[in-house]
C-alpha cells in the first residue's frame, strides 16, 4: 500500500474521532502547527525519517517540541504513530488532515500562478472561475508570482489546470508546428 494511502487513512481516523469528540477545529489547528513545524525544520524531518534513531527517543523529542502547544488528542495521535513505527508519516498525515478538513467544510484549494501580483479585480475573477470549475462556494486561494511564465496565469484546482500563460501558449504553438509535416520536411 502506498504511503499516501496510509497517511490518508490515519488522517481520516483522526478527523472522525475529532468530529465525534467535538474537537475538529482544535485538531485541525494542531495538525497545521505540526505540519508547519516539520516543514520548517529540516533536522526534525530528517530525524523522523531516520531508521537509526529509536522510536522512544523520537517520541520524547516530539513530546518536548509540542508540549503545551497541541491538544491531548493530537499528542496521543502522534504517540500512536510513533509506536506503530509510522513517525515518518507525521507530515503526510498532517497534510491529509488539512485536505480532508477543507473537503469536510466545503472549501476548495486553488493555486494561481501569475507573472505579476494580481489586482483585487483579477483575484475576484480567479475566484469566480474556480467556483465555476469546482462548484463549491468557498475557495482557499494561494497566489504565486513567477516571472518565467512571461504573462497570463495558470490556475490549478485539484487535478484540473487552466494554463493561459504566454509560455504555455508558445509551447502549444511549438507542438502544432512540430506536427506540421510541411515545416518538418524543411
Amino acid at each position: 500500500m502506498k504511503e499516501t494511502r496510509v497517511a490518508s487513512r490515519y488522517a481520516k481516523s483522526l478527523i472522525s474521532l475529532a468530529k465525534d469528540e467535538g474537537q475538529l477545529e482544535s485538531v485541525h489547528e494542531d495538525m497545521t502547527l505540526v505540519r508547519n513545524t516539520v516543514d520548517e525544520n529540516r533536522e526534525l524531518a530528517l530525524l523522523l525519517d531516520s531508521p537509526i534513531v529509536k522510536g522512544d527517543k523520537k517520541l520524547v523529542i516530539l513530546q518536548q517540541i509540542f508540549a503545551g502547544k497541541i491538544g491531548a488528542m493530537s499528542q496521543k495521535f502522534i504517540d500512536i504513530l510513533v509506536r506503530k513505527h509510522r513517525e515518518h508519516l507525521i507530515d503526510d498525515v498532517a497534510e491529509e488532515v488539512q485536505k480532508q478538513y477543507l473537503v469536510l467544510k466545503g472549501v476548495v484549494r486553488a493555486e494561481v500562478v501569475s507573472a505579476i501580483p494580481l489586482s483585487e479585480e483579477e483575484r475576484n475573477e480567479v475566484l469566480r472561475v474556480v467556483k465555476q470549475i469546482d462548484g463549491r462556494s468557498e475557495v482557499q486561494l494561494k497566489e504565486t508570482v513567477d516571472t518565467s511564465i512571461i504573462g497570463g496565469f495558470i490556475i490549478t484546482v485539484g487535478d484540473k489546470m487552466v494554463d493561459q500563460s504566454v509560455v504555455g501558449r508558445l509551447e502549444k504553438y511549438r507542438q502544432k508546428f512540430n506536427k506540421n509535416q510541411y515545416i518538418a520536411d524543411l
